[in-house]
């Protein structure tokens, strides 16, 4: 278990899965996935079955435990957060953050879970180097990522959505510009 002052990250179990679907599913959440299919049960089970045996992922559950994640009130879900497509020979992978419960939007949450994410990457798995891609119009998940992560350039026409193709947003932030220059320094929510 990974604990923030408000938030606990815990491994996704298959109990889970409805309520990633749920979220997957909202309108208002899917708009910023890259595919813009709703989830299934079926594709829940899969895509959880494949995660498992893969080795190549990390899905960790956003437990809300108030003021003091480690000794507060039951924690409640609102999100999950993941490094994905790990590469472990080069020491990198994707990261992404979903808060799936709208009450918890603007509450600086997200700054938390990301603190220990990242610090949860770069320590104890050991990578090297985090990438996001975000949909370039997705401004609100820009501005959140770019208060770890500066932005490595945009991929034009990278995604088809709704219709049209969407530019991409990438960030990347390496373990020594996080432990040198942002840990500690991102704003405290």
């Amino acid at each position: 278990m990974l604990f923030g002052k408000r938030v606990k990250l815990v491994p996704v179990e298959r109990e889970h899965l409805g309520l990633l679907k749920q979220w997957r599913n909202d309108p208002d959440i899917r708009e910023s996935f890259f595919s813009s299919l709703p989830c299934t049960d079926l594709g829940q089970e899969i895509w959880y079955d494949r995660m498992i045996r893969g080795g190549r992922d990390v899905f960790l559950l956003v437990l809300h435990a108030g003021e003091g994640a480690a000794s507060g009130p039951a924690p409640v879900p609102i999100g999950y957060c993941a490094v994905s497509d790990i590469d472990w020979r080069k020491g990198r992978g994707v990261v992404s953050i979903i808060l799936g419960e709208k009450e918890h939007w603007g509450k600086h949450l997200g700054v938390e879970v990301l603190n220990c994410l990242f610090e949860y990457a770069f320590s104890e798995l050991a990578l090297h180097k985090l990438y996001i891609y975000v949909l370039s119009d997705n401004l609100r998940s820009i501005e959140l990522f770019k208060k770890f992560a500066p932005v490595e350039g945009q991929l034009a026409a990278h995604e088809f959505r709704d219709g049209q193709w969407k530019d991409v947003t990438l960030l990347g932030l390496t373990r020594e510009v996080y432990f040198t220059q942002v840990r500690g320094k991102v704003p405290a929510p």
